[in-house]
């Protein structure tokens, strides 16, 4: 029974710290732009209206096509599109 109510409490715990943590898709005040990631071929394309994330596309792309894009990505976003490419890949291997 102990390790039930630890496995209950563990799970309230972290629910509650993913509510309370910093958010991720929206910058207050922020202005309409477009972030990439790449990884292993995927390019992702997160599109930001007002500061909220308003819509995102994956797409095969080459290291070549991919690198003024990313370059090119407002420095605020570039660290959570790039995880979030990575995320995509691995996803992608995980289902094949």
């Amino acid at each position: 029974m102990a390790f039930e109510l630890a496995a209950r409490l563990q799970a309230e715990i972290e629910a509650l710290t993913w509510i309370t943590q910093e958010q991720k898709v929206f910058q207050p005040g922020g202005d309409d732009a477009t972030a990439y990631g790449y990884a292993d071929g995927l390019l992702l394309q997160l599109d930001m209206r007002a500061g909220r994330l308003d819509g995102w596309r994956i797409q095969p792309a080459r290291p070549g096509a991919a690198a003024p894009l990313v370059a090119a990505s407002p420095p605020q976003w570039r660290a959570f599109a790039q995880r979030n490419a990575d995320l995509a890949v691995a996803l992608r291997t995980s289902s094949e």
